[in-house]
């Protein structure tokens, strides 16, 4: 729904549903001559004529819808007729009056191709004006129906709130509830009525609402006069004349007659002042019903001229369709004679041309009479040669025919098979594009499963190279540890010991990659570590034996014999264990070394296989 505003200050609403259906009955009231109503008379009637203005656009857009279908027919016609007269062979060489004769035709068509589109441009113009006329009238109905809902609001709302409940409010009697429901009631054709119903009661309950104002003033009025009266001289006298005995009244009579008359006079006046105080009431309430009434006949005046407005543009609009109908029909007619015109006179040039290749076949043979006479047997003999290849022909003609029209089934089979080929293979493109796409997924997950092998290769990379890193500087200092032992137990020991010593030092040192060569480097160590055991042991046992010895001086000395001969026993005893101690290391660390190396390899060639799957990856990647 499209809502826009116009000049007028009104709100209107362009809906898309336009009911194009009876277009006829008002282009029929309008050519027939009948007086448009006025507002009053369409907006209470509307529902009997059932909305002219609507079929009357309809059905010119299926006027304009014919005529472009005739207009296309026609350019057909023109185009295949230029064809024809192009085609057709100039037989006759002493004719040239047919290629003036075709620019002649072609000029005249090309005419006629512009006054098409001249005329499909006007076409297009004018249904561009009546879609607009179209969309004004819609708009134009749709402010009448917002009209008619807020006055039914207005009646809803009188009914449901001037009830008896409240006390205060307007009470509707019985026949304005009737009237109030009746037009509600009504449909929203009787705009009119449901607004001078709405205004009547409004004029009615602004009345009723001064009137019982001006007698609420009246009666203040009348209240403030009396308690005036009562508060002056006059109100006393009169209190004093009514309260003297009877002698009083009959000596005095004449001078209370004075006094009687007197005080008729003055209320009188008073009257004449309390009508003087109404006076201005009842003139303020004949004033706001005049300028109420005349508000409202503005109103509605308005409402008459925007509508005679309205109507007298749409009539103006319809008369200017139909000259442009009656002008197109006449052009289509000057086109119909035309082509009449045309075909006329290519049977003529057809019959002229024939009678001229007669005229002269027979001027040759009245020539050619003498020889043509021997030679008209064979003649007939040829002609009937020809009339039976002419059957041959048309046989042939035939068959090709038929042949034609097998090929075109075959053709027309053919592509029904190409079809269903086509509908076949975009199934299987589908399947193997769902396939692909699987593989592609796969693909994927191998791809983040690879790349997080990788990143824990890596970290297994760092841990191995930090544990590389330490490895060397726990040989590092091992070695310097030995070597500094070795300097402490170099002054007691053998030089053949010594010798021994350094060699495998400097054979543990030349090993490049000590981690790697573990296997190599550990049966060494372990001989150190032996070697060094014994030294220390043999040194310690040699200190405790000489401890002894200060000790117990005056020992026999066979029991010192003993005591030497066990130390030496157990020396040797210590020493042999130490020895398979030291083989069961060797060989357990041996096997550790060899273990380990194999889970670095392992390790290492897992490490390769990962690094040139990701370089493929990263090559079908890129």
């Amino acid at each position: 729904m499209v809502r826009r505003w116009i000049p007028s200050g009104r709100h209107l609403r362009n809906n898309d549903n336009t009911g194009d259906d009876d277009d006829s009955e008002f282009t029929n009231s309008m050519d027939s001559g009948m007086s448009i109503p006025s507002l009053r008379d369409s907006m209470t009637t509307r529902s009997s004529h059932n909305d002219p203005i609507k079929p009357a656009l309809m059905n010119d857009s299926n006027k304009v819808k014919n005529l472009e279908k005739e207009l296309t027919n026609a350019k057909i016609k023109i185009q295949v007729l230029y064809e024809y007269i192009r085609r057709i062979p100039n037989k006759d060489g002493n004719a040239p009056s047919l290629g003036n004769d075709t620019d002649f035709r072609n000029s005249i068509i090309e005419g006629l191709n512009l006054e098409i589109n001249k005329l499909k441009q006007d076409l297009k113009a004018k249904e561009v004006e009546y879609q607009d006329t179209l969309q004004f009238v819609q708009e134009n109905l749709e402010n009448s129906e917002s009209i008619v809902n807020t006055i039914n609001h207005l009646l809803s709302f009188i009914l449901t709130h001037f009830n008896e409940q409240d006390e205060n409010a307007h009470l509707l009697d019985k026949e304005e509830r009737e009237t109030l429901e009746e037009t509600l009631e009504l449909s929203s054709d009787y705009v009119l009525e449901k607004m001078d119903t709405l205004s009547k009661f409004i004029i009615q309950f602004l009345q009723d609402f001064l009137h019982s104002k001006s007698r609420a003033e009246s009666k203040q009025d009348k209240e403030e006069f009396l308690s005036l009266a009562q508060s002056s001289p006059a109100g006393s006298q009169l209190e004093s004349r009514d309260s003297p005995s009877s002698k009083e009244e009959n000596t005095d009579g004449g001078y209370q007659n004075d006094e009687i008359h007197d005080s008729n006079n003055h209320i009188d006046t008073e009257n004449v002042m309390a009508n003087s105080t109404s006076l201005p009431i009842s003139a303020v309430e004949s004033r706001f019903e005049k300028t109420l009434d005349t508000q409202l006949e503005i109103v509605i005046e308005n409402l008459h001229k925007e509508y005679d407005q309205f109507i007298n543009s749409i009539r103006l609009k319809f008369e200017k369709s139909q000259k442009l109908e009656k002008i197109i029909a006449s052009k289509l007619n000057e086109q119909s004679h035309l082509l009449d015109s045309l075909e006329l006179e290519e049977n003529s040039s057809s019959v002229i041309e024939k009678q001229d290749h007669l005229i002269s076949q027979l001027k040759e043979k009245i020539e050619s009479q003498s020889v043509l006479i021997n030679n008209l047997e064979k003649l007939k003999e040829d002609i009937i040669k020809m009339k039976q290849n002419e059957k041959v022909l048309t046989k042939e003609l035939e068959t090709q025919t038929k042949i034609n029209k097998l090929k075109e089934n075959n053709w027309d089979s053919y592509i029904n098979d190409l079809e269903k080929q086509i509908n076949d293979l975009q199934i299987d493109k589908s399947e193997e594009f769902h396939v692909i796409q699987n593989q592609l997924d796969k693909l994927d997950l191998e791809n983040y499963q690879l790349k997080n092998q990788l990143n824990t290769l890596d970290n297994q990379k760092l841990i191995l190279s930090q544990y590389e890193s330490n490895f060397i500087k726990f040989n590092q200092n091992l070695l310097l540890h030995l070597d500094s032992i070795f300097n402490i137990l170099q002054k007691i020991l053998q030089e053949s010991s010594i010798a021994q010593f350094d060699r495998k030092m400097k054979s543990i040192k030349s090993v490049p990659n000590a981690l790697k060569n573990l296997n190599l480097i550990q049966p060494k160590l372990e001989s150190l570590y032996t070697f060094i055991e014994t030294a220390l042991e043999s040194i310690i046992n040699s200190y405790i034996s000489s401890l002894i010895s200060m000790e117990t001086p005056e020992q026999p000395h066979q029991q010192g014999n003993e005591l030497t001969a066990t130390p030496n026993k157990e020396l040797t005893l210590r020493i042999e264990e130490l020895q398979r101690r030291w083989i069961s290391e060797r060989e357990r660390r041996k096997l550790d070394a060899n273990a380990s190396e194999a889970r670095i390899k392992a390790l290492e060639q897992e490490n390769e296989s990962l690094r040139s799957k990701l370089f493929n990856l990263s090559i079908n990647n890129p």
